[in-house]
């Protein structure tokens, strides 16, 4: 006797909600206390603009600075500061120090406070004569340990790299699986480029890599509402790049409703920091 044959059984279909969109958080500016903690006897009033402004200078230096730390955690518990060294590093993105459960990163601090409304002033640095390109030689120095409870530690490092170039290109690369058109990155804003791209990216990329790439985006803006940052480069990559994503898993799996079904904007998250 022969067994039946069996009835193949359909795929499981599992919807997806995505957001149709991610909201902004209000324009604010970091306070002035916050201001002169972290600028020390150099601050005269200057607004956080103006020394954002001087910061997207020293972007690229600075960067490989942070890039270049090392230190060990010896303790069972987070320290108050950390002892860490410095020596000349190839690699420009700001890693984590090793052996620790909890993610350290490190930072200068008027970085942050200069571009985060709600992050309170954070304790005084050690005082130095100046801060330098790293050298072969490593040198030392005791830094202050700041917890913060993040709702996406895994793009911390992507936030940080962003604030230390203010270059659109960081994001772009970290929120696309293809390179855009130099048209889409010289105009990201455009609705034509937008639906370009989203054209291209339907066709050609499978829909798990999208909706990987629109995760990386959330966790990011989810850290920038916690963070309290308005900046207009940020949002403009943010809002381009998920439009694109949705409208090309609208696209590549021809149901755009099983593809997004809310029609509100996220809430914002709050900061722990």
């Amino acid at each position: 006797m022969q067994d039946a044959p069996t009835t193949p059984q359909p795929p499981t279909i599992v919807p997806i909600l995505l957001p149709r969109a991610f909201l902004q958080p209000a324009v604010s500016e970091p306070s002035e206390e916050s201001l002169a903690a972290a600028s020390g006897s150099s601050f005269s009033g200057q607004p956080a603009a103006f020394i954002r402004d001087q910061l997207e200078l020293l972007g690229p230096r600075f960067l490989r600075t942070v890039a270049s730390v090392t230190a060990e955690v010896n303790s069972a518990a987070l320290p108050k500061d950390l002892r860490v060294s410095t020596k000349k590093s190839e690699n420009a993105y700001p890693a984590s120090l090793p052996k620790t459960k909890l993610k350290l990163y490190p930072v200068h601090v008027l970085f942050m406070v200069s571009h985060c409304a709600r992050l309170g002033p954070f304790p005084p640095s050690p005082i130095t004569d100046e801060v330098s390109t790293p050298v072969s030689t490593p040198s030392t120095i005791t830094l202050p340990v700041r917890p913060m409870c993040l709702p996406s530690p895994k793009t911390f490092p992507l936030l940080l790299h962003y604030l230390y170039l203010r270059r659109q290109e960081v994001l772009f690369d970290a929120f696309l699986p293809t390179e855009p058109s130099p048209e889409f990155v010289e105009d990201c804003n455009s609705d034509e480029h937008v639906i370009s791209l989203a054209k291209d990216l339907g066709t050609k990329i499978n829909a798990s890599t999208l909706l990987k790439h629109a995760k990386v985006i959330q966790g990011l803006w989810s850290n920038a509402c916690a963070l309290g940052m308005f900046d207009e480069g940020l949002w403009a990559v943010i809002d381009s790049c998920y439009e694109a994503l949705l409208n090309a898993l609208a696209i590549g799996t021809g149901n755009p409703c099983a593809v997004y079904v809310s029609k509100t904007p996220t809430p914002m998250p709050s900061s722990q920091a």
